[in-house]
């Protein structure tokens, strides 16, 4: 995958407009850290161990109940390891469901939630792409009109690959920090 249509995607959902996300039950976030999606097998071999690398990406997300949202989310994540030159970029697009635990009078909140994606990633001319899943817990603090906190999860690739080879990665890990408006 080339890097500048991947950056063009997770720049899209992260400069949406203001007014999309202005509504109260609106939640715009941006997301940095970093991923480590473990074991990476491709048919029937032993483990590839990948490389922690960078991700990052941003999301929507809709208070549809007074504990619950739902939303998308669109991450650009590094992907490298054993035996590997270059870093490629996966694109990893999908939808979210968290409750929401509130604690310190409200302005700090434990969200935790499940994810269901489409990764996509293209290694020596090959297309790869994968259903993703992950588990995650997020932790927000109320700072002057702002949410900041982190997120930490695993996040794994159970099904995948190409006409040509099954690929599947993970559990591995995902660390962000997090930045909500």
């Amino acid at each position: 995958m080339k890097v500048v249509p991947a950056f063009s995607a997770v720049a899209l959902l992260l400069f949406l407009p203001a007014s999309l996300v202005a509504q109260d039950n609106l939640a715009f976030g941006a997301r940095a850290g970093a991923v480590g999606p473990g074991c990476v097998y491709v048919e029937d071999s032993d483990c590839f161990e990948s490389d922690v690398n960078y991700s990052f990406g941003g999301y929507l997300d809709y208070l549809f109940a007074e504990r619950i949202s739902g939303g998308v989310f669109l991450d650009l994540h590094g992907i490298s390891g054993e035996g590997t030159q270059d870093t490629e970029n996966m694109i990893d697009a999908g939808a979210t469901i968290k409750g929401i635990i509130l604690a310190s009078g409200g302005s700090l909140a434990f969200r935790p939630g499940i994810g269901v994606g489409y990764g996509a990633v293209t290694v020596a001319d090959e297309d790869v792409n994968f259903l993703t899943l992950r588990g995650m817990l997020e932790a927000l603090f109320d700072v002057g009109g702002l949410r900041l906190g982190v997120e930490g999860g695993v996040f794994t690739g159970p099904s995948g690959g190409n006409e040509d080879l099954d690929v599947t990665f993970g559990p591995g890990f995902l660390a962000r920090a997090i930045i909500e408006f």
